[in-house]
């Protein structure tokens, strides 16, 4: 098992990390978070037609690379780091494993084509959907409150499961109300809507249903994992780059123990978090259920909380003004840490696993 990522990675993520650098999201969030939607099309577009981030997941038959969960991995990671804004886990991860429930059926091939060609945005609720559904095929009519959903004010295209495990996917070209709620982090944005006879189409339902939504949900959690895994990274190299600038006292404040224990309590914290995603992502090609996978979800998010609180403890008043990034990191780990479950149910259904062995 080699849990280093190969030369195509390291590649995919230096070209990421470039370009998202050039994009600068974090400007961008500063600049739309009081007012406008954080999310850019452009960059959207520019990200599936130059980086191919949108189609890792998707077949090449449709314009995708056929890539696995390691490759999201590594591109999360730099989304992560960026804060981009987006629904990039819905679209890039859920969708594609989502759709391939049902590959044959002509509307799954359109979509897929349009998601790798940044012309789709697809939005995915985190629960199953509790709608009433009427008739099949392209005929779907779709009642009931569906969401959280990311983005569903930006969505194109809106896929479903339902407690009946049926798959169902519901253009948005009619643009329904959404009701947006507000999160500590404006990147996070998650609606709810009420869909009445909604027109949709019926794509799949039973077993093969049930297996997509519970690898789309843990490939989800695991991509997350890594994006919050690239924004504890940033925290340490911005905590760290300000304790070598810093002087007090005629001296770097990173000559100080207190500041180096800290320092090196982040990078422990980070490089377990990337040890242990990378692990659970190995693992989830292999098995349904490996343990790693709970333990990437719960620490991950912890350490990114520890990661971003440090930082700004590093940075001082500085770091909690709106003009620098550090409160944005803590404002994500707020935001995502019971995104797929809270640490504590991790631990606890981790726990459990252990003791019943």
């Amino acid at each position: 098992m080699d849990l280093n990522p190969t030369e195509e990675q390291r590649a995919l993520a230096a070209v990421l990390r470039e370009f998202l650098e050039s994009a600068e999201p974090t400007a961008v969030l500063r600049d739309t978070a009081a007012s406008d939607s954080p999310f850019d099309r452009k960059l959207w577009a520019r990200l599936a037609t130059e980086i191919g981030l949108h189609g890792i997941l998707l077949p090449e038959s449709v314009g995708g690379s056929d890539g696995d969960l390691l490759d999201i991995v590594a591109a999360f990671e730099e989304l992560g780091r960026s804060l981009l804004a987006g629904p990039y886990l819905a679209s890039a991860v859920q969708a594609p494993i989502l759709l391939r429930a049902a590959p044959d059926l002509p509307q799954t091939q359109e979509w897929s084509t349009r998601l790798a060609a940044g012309e789709l945005v697809v939005s995915v609720p985190l629960d199953r959907a509790a709608v009433h559904v009427e008739g099949h095929a392209e005929t779907a009519r779709v009642t009931g409150t569906v969401g959280p959903a990311p983005f569903l004010d930006e969505a194109d295209l809106l896929l479903l499961v339902t407690s009946d495990d049926e798959l169902l996917a519901v253009p948005l070209s009619d643009a329904p109300t959404v009701d947006t709620s507000e999160s500590v982090d404006p990147a996070q944005r998650f609606g709810m809507t009420s869909l009445t006879a909604a027109p949709g189409v019926w794509l799949a339902q039973g077993a093969v249903v049930a297996a997509a939504h519970a690898r789309a949900t843990k490939h989800a959690a695991t991509a997350l994992a890594a994006e919050q895994t690239g924004a504890a990274q940033k925290c340490l190299d911005m905590a760290q780059a300000y304790a070598k600038e810093r002087r007090q006292f005629g001296r770097a404040i990173g000559s100080f123990q207190a500041i180096k224990h800290l320092l090196a309590d982040m990078f422990i914290e980070v490089s377990y978090a990337r040890r242990i995603t990378w692990l659970a992502a190995w693992e989830l090609q292999e098995e349904a259920e490996p343990r790693s996978a709970r333990a990437a979800w719960s620490h991950a998010a912890n350490a990114l909380q520890f990661a971003a609180s440090s930082s700004i403890q590093i940075h001082g008043g500085i770091g909690i003004t709106w003009e620098h990034d550090a409160h944005w990191y803590l404002k994500r780990a707020l935001a995502t840490k019971a995104l797929f479950g809270t640490p504590s149910t991790h631990h606890d259904a981790l726990a459990s696993a252990l003791l019943t062995v």
